[in-house]
């Protein structure tokens, strides 16, 4: 038995009670509201403007009829030509998701999507079993999940009561996503129109691949609101980038995935124009725990199992880092383009398959490499650097300020130490460009006073002063010292770090008893090719 409420032109109500149970025929000069109990009460012998009013707790609300939009039948804000009134955002469950976890959701998620509105995703379990796209204007809001929060255990679960997780469990496939943010399905290449940038939202998520989707967010060139969601249970890539143009992501994470954290720019599918990600920005991106079903080692697999990984970028900024625990190394680095920032943050603990080194960095140099930065990042582990040697203009690889790093294996030279840990062993492959000031002993304002002797030339035993300009070391090994003025002929230099004689340039923990360095001017020409000079080796003074 349905109440109908009619309000009249006085505002004052009336009660009728319809005996059929069916909605009533609109009244002229009035306000009719028909209570029914479900969206499957609706009557199809309606006219225009009728009102409904469903009491279901999820998928209520109050509906208008329009004829005019029966054939757009959505099962959530239209039913047949029965409107749904609202405003701000849609919510999932009036379009008949659940939440708990049992029921396959990705029907009702997908057609909410598809409104290309702002959606509402309430705490639960969301249980798809196909990937979710999102197309231009598709936007997705959570509550309560998770950046920087991981259950201690891999098979506890979070707080679905307080979270809100789309839960994969679809066929098991290394080539499926959980969500798509593209128009294109996963693995083809956009061309032409389909380059098109998209504005997305996706928000206050957690996304769980539970050991079957290899891959959890696909991106291609999408824009928009990217913030405060983690994924966990990939295969694969817990988040993959192609074709990045400046977008930003704040607080996203990758949690105990078994495959890799975040992947900028990698050609995974061989496409004809190589994935390229640019101008972009990540803020606070937190990876732990990933690799689970990786075999990282450092003779062969070292690209496993890594918290973040960069390689076809260019002019991405990376702010605030924390890459933690992962069975490969905390930043896995094989970029070919230039002016790729890490601006603070940490890594600690990562390789943890063999803790024998703990890379923190591992550099796979390119050839094109150029102007990469590691600036006050806390690298608790090592660092490695292989490869190809960059050889553009410039510096390839900088670490400026890294404080806490305490080994560099390096087989290629073309990098760069700055205001870095006082006792930094290096192994193999010296720095090339040491630049301006190295574990706080060296700077660009220090006065050498010289305490030299010659074996043979036109000067001995003599004290000369210049300012260090920079330092460099090329492939064989050999040092050069590069003054802000010239001296004459007769002049030559060493420098003095402390008072006193012969406190001179010395390399730290390296067992070598002189330094021989040829006196050029500043325009590049040698003065004299006989005057060496024999520097002292100081213990613990580094270079």
């Amino acid at each position: 038995m349905a109440i109908i409420k009619v309000k009249n032109n006085i505002n004052s109500e009336l009660s009728i009670t319809h005996v059929d149970n069916k909605p009533a025929k609109s009244i002229i000069g009035t306000d009719i509201a028909v209570a029914v109990d479900t969206i499957n009460d609706f009557s199809l012998d309606a006219n225009d403007g009728d009102t409904v009013i469903v009491r279901d707790l999820n998928r209520g609300g109050t509906f208008i009829y329009d004829s005019s939009k029966v054939a757009e039948h959505n099962d959530g804000t239209n039913f047949n030509g029965w409107i749904r009134q609202y405003s701000g955002a849609v919510h999932v469950k009036w379009f008949g998701a659940k939440g708990n976890g049992v029921t396959d959701d990705t029907e009702a998620i997908q057609s909410a999507l598809d409104l290309q509105e702002e959606v509402f995703c309430s705490a639960g379990k969301y249980k798809v079993t196909s990937e979710l796209v999102f197309s231009d204007g598709s936007k997705l809001r959570g509550v309560g999940v998770p950046y920087g929060i991981y259950p201690t255990v891999l098979d506890q679960e979070w707080d679905m009561s307080i979270n809100s997780w789309i839960y994969y469990d679809g066929v098991a496939s290394d080539s499926v996503c959980v969500c798509r943010f593209s128009d294109y399905a996963v693995g083809v290449e956009p061309t032409g129109t389909q380059l098109t940038n998209q504005t997305i939202a996706f928000t206050d998520m957690g996304i769980d691949g539970n050991n079957k989707a290899g891959i959890g967010c696909y991106y291609v060139r999408p824009r928009g609101e990217f913030a405060r969601y983690t994924v966990r249970g990939t295969t694969k890539h817990a988040h993959i980038f192609f074709n990045l143009e400046a977008c930003s992501f704040y607080d996203v994470g990758a949690v105990r995935n078994y495959g890799k954290g975040f992947t900028l720019g990698y050609d995974l599918y061989g496409w004809t124009t190589p994935p390229f990600c640019d101008e972009s920005i990540f803020i606070r991106p937190f990876s732990m725990f990933n690799g689970l079903s990786a075999t990282w080692n450092v003779s062969g697999n070292v690209s496993l199992g890594y918290g973040f990984g960069v390689f076809n970028s260019r002019g991405v900024t990376v702010v605030g880092i924390e890459s933690s625990q992962n069975d490969g190394a905390g930043i896995y680095y094989a970029n070919e383009k230039a002016n790729v920032v890490f601006l603070g943050g940490y890594t600690e603990f990562n390789c943890t398959n063999d803790s024998t080194y703990e890379y923190g960095v591992i550099i796979n140099g390119q050839v094109g490499a150029w102007n990469s930065e590691f600036k006050n990042i806390n690298i608790r582990d090592n660092v490695r650097l292989f490869g190809s040697n960059p050889s553009r203009d410039g510096v390839g690889y900088i670490f400026d300020g890294c404080s806490l790093i305490q080994q560099v294996d390096a087989t290629i030279s073309n990098y760069k130490f700055i205001n870095c840990r006082g006792d930094i062993t290096f192994s193999e492959t010296k720095p090339l460009n040491i630049g301006y000031k190295l574990n706080n002993y060296i700077t660009n304002q220090i006065i050498g006073q010289g305490y030299v002797s010659f074996s043979s030339g036109s000067a001995a035993n003599e004290n000369y002063t210049g300012i260090i300009n920079s330092v460099t070391k090329n492939d064989t090994g050999d040092y050069t010292f590069n003054l802000t003025t010239d001296f004459s002929s007769a002049s030559q230099f060493s420098v003095q770090l402390t008072t006193g004689p012969n406190r001179v340039i010395g390399v730290y923990s390296k067992s070598i008893s002189s330094v021989r360095v040829q006196h050029y001017s500043t325009d590049g020409s040698l003065i004299d090719s006989n005057a060496n000079i024999s520097i002292t080796i100081i213990a613990n003074e580094k270079l």
